[in-house]
Formats: C-alpha cells, sequence, structure tokens
C-alpha cells in the first residue's frame, strides 16, 4: 500500500470519529495496520474508535502499542489511566493519570481538547490522592499514631507522604557541610535564650528608631567588587531600597554599629 493510501485512510478514520461513526474509523485505522504502516497516531484513532465500539481489548491493545512507540504521549497516557480507572484499580490509574500530568508542557502550548483531558487527569489524581490520605489516616488514628503529641515527627512524614509537605534540603551556594542535620524548622526548645530576646523586644525596637534617624549608616546588602566580574540580574546589586545595619560583618563585630545598637547582643 502506497503512503499516500496510509495517509488518506487516516484521514477517512479521523473524520468518522469525528461524526460519530466508529465503526467506519476502527476500518480505516486497522487498514494502515495491516499495511505495516502505523504510527502514534494511528494507534491512538484505533484506540479511541474501539473504545467506543466497547471493545476494550482491542482499545488497550491499541494503546500499548502507542506507548511502545512513544512512552509519554499524553493522549496514551490518559486512556490507559481512563482503562484502569474504569477497572477499579485506583493505583494503576493514579500512576498514569500523574505519568501525563508530569509529562505536559504548558497549557498554553496544548490544544484545548488536550488541556482539557490533562486538567480531568490532574482532577483525579487529586481525587485519587484524597482518598489515600483518608484510607492511611482512618487506619493510623485507629492504632493512635496521628493525633498522639510525641508523633509530630510522624505526622509530618505523613503530610511529605501525601503530598502535603515539602522536603526541603540545604542548598548552600558556597560551601557544604557535610552531615549537618537535615531540619527545617528547629524546636523552640533548642533555643533557651529566645525568652531573654523576646524579652528585650521594646528595648530592641527603641534602639532601632534610634538607629533609623541616620541612614547613612545603613549599607546596600549586596555590594560590587570591582575584584569581581558583574552579575546582577535581580536588580540586588548596590540597591539602596535593600539595604543592612550591620552588628556583624563577614564574621565579625561592626564596634560603631554596635555601640549604637547594643540590645539586640546583649540577650544572646
Amino acid at each position: 500500500m502506497a503512503s499516500i493510501d496510509a495517509h488518506a485512510l487516516a484521514q477517512s478514520g479521523v473524520e468518522a470519529l469525528s461524526r460519530g461513526d466508529p465503526r467506519k474509523a476502527r476500518e480505516s485505522f486497522e487498514g494502515i495496520v495491516a499495511a505495516g504502516l502505523a504510527d502514534v497516531a494511528t494507534w491512538l484513532g484505533l484506540a479511541y474508535a474501539c473504545r467506543s465500539l466497547k471493545d476494550y481489548s482491542a482499545a488497550q491493545a491499541a494503546v500499548d502499542k502507542a506507548l511502545a512507540l512513544e512512552p509519554r504521549n499524553l493522549r496514551a497516557l490518559i486512556l490507559k489511566a481512563d482503562h484502569f480507572a474504569a477497572e477499579g484499580d485506583e493505583r494503576a490509574a493514579s500512576s498514569f493519570y500523574m505519568a501525563a500530568v508530569k509529562a505536559a508542557p504548558p497549557a498554553e502550548k496544548l490544544p484545548p481538547d488536550l488541556r482539557h483531558e490533562l486538567g480531568r487527569a490532574q482532577a483525579m489524581c487529586e481525587r485519587y490522592a484524597a482518598q489515600f490520605e483518608t484510607y492511611l489516616r482512618d487506619r493510623l488514628i485507629a492504632k493512635g499514631l496521628v493525633e498522639a503529641p510525641s508523633t509530630a515527627r510522624f505526622r509530618r512524614s505523613f503530610d511529605i507522604l501525601v503530598g502535603k509537605r515539602k522536603v526541603y534540603y540545604q542548598q548552600p551556594h558556597y560551601y557544604y557541610f557535610p552531615e549537618l542535620p537535615q531540619i527545617q524548622f528547629y524546636d523552640r526548645d533548642d533555643f533557651p535564650w529566645l525568652d531573654k530576646v523576646e524579652a528585650a523586644t521594646a528595648d530592641i525596637r527603641a534602639e532601632l528608631d534610634e538607629v533609623l534617624k541616620d541612614p547613612s549608616r545603613f549599607k546596600p546588602y549586596v555590594q560590587g567588587d570591582p575584584r569581581r566580574p558583574t552579575y546582577d540580574p535581580n536588580g540586588m546589586l548596590n540597591n539602596h531600597d535593600w539595604r543592612a545595619f550591620y552588628l556583624w560583618q563577614e564574621g565579625n563585630v561592626v564596634p560603631a554599629n554596635a555601640a549604637r545598637w547594643p540590645m539586640p547582643r546583649s540577650p544572646v
């Protein structure tokens, strides 16, 4: 069969699907398959036609062929997910819906119908995630593992598992010191001097008010260095809208500033 015939059959199949004639569409796409000229679009067209005819086994076989050729094809992933959803295999369905959502380009780059399908896939992911969370939480509550105060870390791990909490990793720009604890927020009890700092808030604020009367004491937080290349993508370099009054700078006390604003240092 000549390639022009395959193109004509593909066009015929698409038109048949558009006018609601899946039987004719199936015949057209199967003709391309028989000629050994099937591509991803052919297998997808055949899958849609077979699904409309309720021949779900043939539809899945066609989807699998499409995924074998293009594993990240969005339409094929969603068709596969729909199949598992109809079978009641929620975990398998969720995995394929999520694969489609993760593989998708920005929405503005998609045709309207595929944008709608991806929105549906995202909604299904959220639905399954909520069901999974409820399933786990009910069982954990029954075992007393969720509400007890001593299980705060466990509750955070649960939130990470169900996608409600992000894991924050160390991301130093210049110097990485290995094996420091990976802690998002330290417990207040780890800092016994906090009570003294908070008790001195009024005095610290009063000293700040005095310091603010002399803006010349505040220096840009990011300052240029003539011995280094200029790189300022965010407009922070030498920006007087982002200034600091240094009590410590580069690891050393700034004596003049510390003398003008002693209270922040004394409680610590």
